[in-house]
């Protein structure tokens, strides 16, 4: 059962047909070889084949099997980081993705599907000969339309679905007199039945359509995507129509042709062309330009980017729900509150290839580009400020869902030098990217928007850009660029007169940040003043209400509590009225670290309770376990050790599963407080040894409350063991 198995394999749609040769196969070759590669032609099932092995073979890899779809990824320097994103890990700035990827994999026994990699053959090989070679446990099934080429690759060439060999089954006999019960042995036959019955309720095989149901699975070489085109035409066409119409379409291309390189890609382009000349004009341009989504998309998207020209908007439904009955869109409704679509990629790829084609007489091709990227820079700003209001969990989630149309966005605005749109949508992504672990790639983005910037880019863009750029860096770990960045934002405001100010104070949090990651907390309190005194001025409220979070966090960073307090309440208030609910648990966890620092225990609980029940309504889930490690030490200083315990386990579960190095730290300082509490000495001075001997910049203790934590529990251990003791079991530690 796959239940009881780890994996993150999607659940199939329809039902798996045939391919019970190649499975079998395939299963003596998974448990031979390392690394098997399916080759197929394009439109032979290789996904859901692979998908179907992996159920198969699931039980004898105890760690799992993980799914690896490289679909909508275009940019190969990104392999590494979507594939930790499936594992969820943390990526840190002092650690190389790769050695990341390798840290967990290497003692793990599970089976990785690495889904359409030929766009990214070379990226997809070297990732592959790395973790294969490093991780002796792993096994690996890659899909591509070419092998990866290294060492130890069992190739597997997939072929399309058995049929009948026409002449042999018909000899001695008229074509009519086919038995439909023997066809169905095979695979061919048997995928267009059901998916034509499917279609068309009524439909069956019988002997009277036996020989255009093997006339058409022979045309189409039994490739499973030609012949579920074919048989979404059951409702408007009968079979003979079907077997006809391709007949009369593929005359040239069944002998093959020179310029390609299998007869398999005769087969399934044609198959396409013939859906696509079913199409009218204006369902062909749309096709064309739906080809710009990488991924799933809506109808309110799909109008934004493709109803202009002769597409109206109002025609724009009609037109999809046509694009969906010919099978050329598939239609996702069952999930969420509003309907998504995307095209096969094939169909994408087709697509993409006519859309290319009518810039031969048109520009049409940089000019749906264009409104692609427009329209998302459009909908990120509209979406920003709503990331701060009552349902912002909504607008988040919708931002991942968009997160691989949105990086194509970015892509084309790198690649076309539209700089000042691609940091216009990075800076509304900012809270995105943020608060949902996407800090190093919003850096990278960033980065490579301001390296083309000139004096052609308004100048509160290119500050904004700095400013996020140096928060985001500062929270990757990357202090170099956050300072740098920020000292670059606060220049270029030196530069104007009455538009700097407006300026500065977006600069100003950049540095601030930079600074309190720095631990430089008087430098941050000063900023953190500023930040709120500028806003206050420019009225604008959602920066009033960071800047005093800010502003409170580093006062008490600074010993100021009373002031701490005050600043801290009034950022809640402002947050509260706001409904935002980020902020909102920012601000309730702030509070629960100063009635800590000030031992009020019971004022603590009840505020990092009510953080973790705000963050977790948002899915903000290092944040929980931030507030889990707080109200977790809590209940020490009250005496509940056992929920103490669970919730430093919980916390420690999800720093873990997030890479994120301090916070693991932290949370075995947690471990070292727990067994001072409970008396024993020796191996909380073995805990505190191994936390703080890889913490090199003293960050995991160097918040106060933290901080606080060491000093007393730690103060406890060297007060019972005599000094030889203490220093040998640090010793012990530190190993």
């Amino acid at each position: 059962m796959m239940s009881a198995v780890p994996n993150n394999l999607p659940l199939p749609l329809s039902g798996f047909i045939g391919r019970e040769r190649d499975l079998a196969e395939l299963r003596q070759q998974v448990a031979a070889s390392r690394l098997v590669t399916l080759t197929p032609a394009g439109g032979c099932g290789k996904t859901r084949l692979a998908l179907q092995l992996a159920k198969l073979v699931s039980t004898t890899f105890a760690d799992g099997v993980w799914l690896v779809d490289l679909t909508a990824l275009r940019d190969p320097l990104l392999v590494p980081q979507l594939m930790a994103q499936t594992f969820g890990l943390r990526l840190l700035s002092n650690q190389p993705v790769l050695e990341t990827l390798l840290t967990f994999m290497q003692p793990q026994q599970m089976l990785l599907i690495l889904d359409n990699c030929e766009h990214l053959i070379a990226a997809c090989a070297q990732l592959t000969h790395y973790l294969l070679s490093n991780a002796p446990a792993l096994h690996i099934v890659a899909t591509s339309r070419e092998p990866l080429m290294i060492a130890g690759e069992t190739v597997y060439p997939l072929e399309g679905l058995a049929w009948p060999s026409f002449a042999v089954e018909t000899a001695g006999a008229p074509a009519y007199h086919l038995d439909p019960q023997a066809l169905l042995h095979y695979d061919a036959v048997r995928l267009f039945t059901e998916r034509a019955h499917a279609i068309s309720p009524q439909f069956k095989l019988t002997t009277a359509n036996a020989p255009a149901i093997v006339e058409i699975c022979r045309r189409l070489d039994g490739i499973p995507l030609a012949l579920e085109l074919a048989s979404a035409r059951v409702n408007v066409l009968t079979v003979q129509q079907i077997a006809a119409r391709l007949d009369d379409r593929l005359t040239l291309l069944s002998a093959g042709h020179r310029s390609m390189s299998t007869p398999h890609h005769h087969t399934l382009r044609a198959a396409i062309n013939w859906s696509y000349d079913l199409l009218s004009p204006l369902e062909q341009t749309l096709l064309h330009r739906l080809a710009l989504f990488t991924a799933s998309f809506t109808l309110s998207t799909g109008e934004s980017v493709c109803a202009w020209g002769a597409l109206q908007r109002e025609a724009l439904l009609e037109l999809l729900s046509a694009l969906v009955a010919k099978s050329l869109v598939v239609a996702e409704t069952l999930q969420g509150s509003e309907a998504r679509y995307r095209l096969l990629e094939t169909i994408r790829q087709y697509a993409q290839e006519k859309l290319k084609a009518s810039t031969e007489v048109s520009t049409e091709w940089c000019d749906a580009h264009d409104r692609y990227l427009a329209s998302y820079v459009r909908i990120t700003e509209e979406i920003a400020p709503k990331l701060r209001e009552q349902y912002q969990q909504l607008w988040f989630n919708w931002l991942e869902t968009e997160n691989d149309n949105i990086r194509a966005a970015l892509s084309w605005a790198v690649e076309q030098g539209r700089i000042e749109e691609g940091l216009r949508m990075g800076a509304a992504l900012f809270p995105f990217w943020q608060m949902r672990g996407y800090a190093r790639e919003g850096c990278a983005w960033f980065e490579r928007l301001l390296a083309q910037a000139d004096d052609n880019v308004a100048l509160a863009v290119r500050v904004n850009g700095l400013t996020w750029l140096s928060v985001l860096a500062a929270m990757a770990g990357n202090m170099r660029t956050s300072t740098a960045r920020g000292e670059e934002a606060m220049a270029l405001c030196q530069t104007v007169g009455a538009e700097g100010k407006q300026l500065l104070a977006v600069a100003l949090i950049g540095a601030a940040t930079a600074a309190r990651s720095a631990g430089d907390y008087a430098t941050t309190y000063a900023l953190g003043k500023s930040v709120v005194e500028l806003y206050r001025e420019l009225g604008d409220m959602m920066a009033v209400r960071t800047g005093t979070l800010i502003a409170g966090q580093t006062a008490m960073g600074l010993g100021k509590y009373a002031e701490a307090r005050e600043m801290l309440t009034a950022s809640l208030a402002l947050a509260q009225a706001a409904t935002d609910t980020v902020l909102v648990a920012l601000g309730l966890q702030a509070l629960g670290d100063l009635a800590r620092c000030e031992g009020h225990f019971a004022q603590a609980c009840t505020h990092y309770q009510e953080s973790i029940a705000q963050f977790s309504a948002v899915d903000v889930a290092h944040e929980v376990a931030v507030s889990q490690y707080g109200l977790a030490h809590t209940l020490l200083h009250q005496g509940h050790v056992q929920r103490a315990q669970a919730l430093f386990a919980d916390s420690l579960a999800i720093m873990r599963a997030q890479r994120d190095q301090e916070g693991v730290l932290k949370c075995l300082l947690g471990f070292a407080a727990l067994a001072a509490a409970t008396g024993q000495a020796h191996d909380s001075a073995r805990l505190y040894a191994a936390a703080t001997a890889h913490d090199g910049n003293n960050a995991a203790i160097r918040w106060p409350p933290e901080k606080l934590e060491y000093e007393h529990y730690f103060g406890q251990v060297r007060a019972r063991l005599p000094d030889a003791e203490c220093a040998a079991a640090q010793e012990q530690g530190c190993i």
